[in-house]
């Protein structure tokens, strides 16, 4: 069993055997949970890179293909008129 101190701002070194047991490094995030009758879980939030996430949300069944915003634009300025030339043929 390892023990650190608690500095006068709450905070604690992890010892450099428990960190490289768990693999946790510089800038890494942890979670901490109660688990009662004093104890505390530590654990280390593992976060893919941005990049990583490229295609993860791919085109399937032409779902998610890339729009063509002006014919998009004209084709709603197309129903407003048309919309109009109805109500005045009313």
């Amino acid at each position: 069993m390892l023990t650190t101190k608690v500095s006068s701002k709450g905070q604690i070194v992890i010892p450099s055997d428990i960190r490289k047991a768990i693999k946790l490094e510089e800038g890494d995030t942890v979670t901490l949970e109660i688990l009662g009758e004093g104890k505390v879980l530590l654990r280390p939030v593992k976060m893919k890179p941005l990049k990583s996430l490229r295609g993860a949300l791919a085109p399937k069944d032409g779902i998610g293909v890339e729009l063509d915003y002006k014919a998009l634009r004209n084709e709603a300025w197309q129903a407003v008129a048309d919309k109009k030339r109805s109500r005045k043929e009313e």
